[in-house]
């Protein structure tokens, strides 16, 4: 039991009669987690079951901070909670701003070499300037 987030998480959800108890449990939850975070981390590029593996270990640690941070709250932590959902926020918030610029970028780069080849139009030219713009808004 001591590598079942998701059983941690069940027990501080349905058998804590405490918040105190119920963030120890989340904790633990934590801890467990994490170590199976790392690990389908490194896999999940081997396959596609390895990849759904790191999704949901992905969503399970999400959850698990978020009640965290929500326990901290409850037990007039406030500053606690607000740095636990501060960084929370910020590591899954700054991951899809990274993938928001890749995508961009990765959209410039195939407009201009349609524009180079002869297959692009003004249209195209507008729409790289305005990628340019939006990505320059998101930096």
């Amino acid at each position: 039991m001591n590598r079942c987030a998701t059983a941690y998480i069940l027990l501080a959800e349905e058998e804590a009669t405490t918040i105190a108890e119920a963030e120890k449990l989340f904790k633990q939850a934590l801890k467990a987690g994490d170590g199976c975070y790392r690990r389908s981390q490194q896999l999940q590029h081997h396959g596609s079951q390895y990849e759904a593996q790191h999704r949901r270990d992905t969503n399970v640690l999400v959850y698990i901070k978020r009640r965290l941070a929500m326990c901290a709250r409850r037990l007039g932590r406030t500053r606690e909670a607000v740095k636990m959902m501060r960084d929370f926020i910020m590591d899954h918030i700054g991951n899809l701003v990274d993938k928001l610029i890749s995508m961009l970028l990765s959209l410039n780069v195939e407009e201009v070499k349609d524009h180079h080849v002869g297959l692009g139009s003004e249209k195209s030219i507008c729409n790289t300037s305005g990628n340019q713009v939006l990505l320059e808004q998101l930096l």
